[in-house]
């Protein structure tokens, strides 16, 4: 799964120049504003790369939310309008199975590094993150070259 999405995302980057990644790009570093909108106020590991995947790190951030999938389409065609990157729906894609394993490994450590009542496994939502993950690396399975 680790090489799944590197030679489409090989081929964008032939094509289009690398983008401002900002790695902690997730809902809980936003604020409102009292007008319209929201404004990141977290900018830390930030670097250039991969163009789909600071909106697929902010989107893992929401993907439980019952609107989920909506929210993601609105925002992918908003994104694709202002900055119209070849394959990125297929990166973004792998990008968010890749943060979901990513999340299974590193909710349970932050929750008890932070040394929260409960073991690792009361973490927060850990049996449906371990769910989503056993199909997505089922997904995967024979397609290893």
């Amino acid at each position: 799964m680790l090489h799944a999405g590197e030679e489409a995302l090989a081929r964008v980057l032939k094509t289009h120049p690398p983008a401002f990644i900002f790695e902690s790009a997730h809902v809980g570093h936003c604020m409102r504003l009292r007008r319209r909108g929201f404004r990141f106020v977290n900018w830390e590991k930030v670097s250039f790369g991969d163009p789909s995947f600071t909106l697929a790190v902010f989107l893992s951030s929401i993907s439980e939310r019952d609107d989920f999938l909506s929210v993601k389409e609105i925002m992918v065609k908003k994104y694709l309008q202002i900055n119209p990157v070849p394959e990125c729906t297929a990166l973004l894609d792998f990008r968010l199975k890749e943060r979901a394993v990513s999340n299974l490994l590193w909710v349970p450590w932050a929750h008890v590094k932070r040394r929260e009542a409960g073991e690792a496994g009361s973490a927060p939502d850990l049996g449906r993150r371990y769910e989503n993950v056993k199909a997505i690396l089922k997904e995967f399975q024979g397609k290893r070259k």
